[in-house]
């Protein structure tokens, strides 16, 4: 899973500037655990769907423009985000803040209580 991390770590740097970024060299990281990556030649518009916060509030993507953001699609019941849960935790740990964040949301039919129990038990916030 280093290499994981150390690919993720990658890809965020070479697409963090979209002008100045080798896009055939970060389409070559998808491989592997790797592959479900999206790239874009040109920025995209982020989606302005909302949906819930772990306080109750309600947040599109649009609330992150101007950084960049991973975003994470996950559910309680997903054995590989028991294990790649606490690596994005860590991740947004180390990085996240005014110009990166890890944005994690959770599909499919979810109580807090749920999410919060899922999180306790693989040890992230």
């Amino acid at each position: 899973m280093k290499n994981l991390f150390a690919a993720l770590l990658t890809v965020l740097a070479i697409g963090a500037n979209p002008a100045a970024a080798d896009t055939a060299a970060a389409q070559a990281l998808r491989t592997g655990d790797m592959k479900k990556l999206i790239f874009h030649s040109t920025p995209e518009a982020a989606s302005d769907v909302k949906f819930e916060l772990g306080d109750g509030g309600k947040a599109t993507l649009q609330d992150w423009s101007g950084k960049v953001v991973l975003v994470n699609f996950w559910a309680t019941w997903c054995a590989p985000c028991r294990h790649e849960m606490p690596m994005l935790s860590e991740l947004q740990a180390a990085f996240g803040g005014d110009d990166f964040e890890v944005v994690t949301i959770a599909v499919g039919p979810h109580n807090p209580v749920g999410i919060t129990k899922f999180f306790e038990e693989i040890g992230v916030d």
